[in-house]
């Protein structure tokens, strides 16, 4: 577990996904989510108030998955939801459902200047082709960045991005 969220880390990203592909699960939706601005907020309010927001987002998180599913932390501000299903309408209620949770949170009430939102790209398929849904929900979250942050983009039904994404570096690391 990541010791600041109490989410899952990477290894226990790991052993969801051999769980699941021993349970016979075929497809998933991965919700990339990445803290907006979070390195102002670093930069502007201290590492400390950085800490509340990524346990803010965590709790948003962790409060919105089913017991099938996984929220986790990457590292950083790069979280990660896995659902045990490649409908990407469950997908986009997920994310919409966590942008509804951090928008309903106090956190103005504590720290009046910090503004607290995250974007979600989504990336559906199957389990056996972990890469290319890694690589649709990276290429989803850039758009999601682009189009304004604070939003929930795809699933995209364009062909993957190149292999070298962001996200796919980031949790085969």
């Amino acid at each position: 577990l990541d010791p600041l969220t109490g989410l899952a880390n990477r290894r226990g990203l790991a052993r969801y996904l051999d769980s699941m592909l021993r349970r016979g699960q075929e497809e998933v939706s991965v919700l990339a989510v990445d803290l907006d601005l979070f390195k102002q907020i670093n930069d502007r309010f201290g590492h400390g108030v950085g800490d509340e927001a990524l346990v803010e987002v965590a709790q948003a998180l962790s409060g919105s998955v089913r017991a099938e599913d996984l929220a986790c932390r990457l590292g950083g501000d790069e979280f990660m939801v896995v659902l045990a299903t490649a409908n990407p309408d469950a997908g986009r209620q997920r994310g919409e459902q966590v942008l509804g949770k951090l928008a309903a949170r106090p956190w103005q009430e504590r720290h009046p200047d910090v503004h607290i939102s995250v974007s979600i790209g989504i990336g559906a398929g199957r389990l056996d082709d972990w890469d290319g849904v890694l690589a649709r929900a990276d290429a989803a979250l850039y758009v999601a960045k682009e189009g304004g942050r604070g939003r929930v983009s795809g699933p995209l039904s364009e062909p993957s991005p190149p292999a070298e994404s962001s996200l796919a570096q980031s949790v085969q690391r």
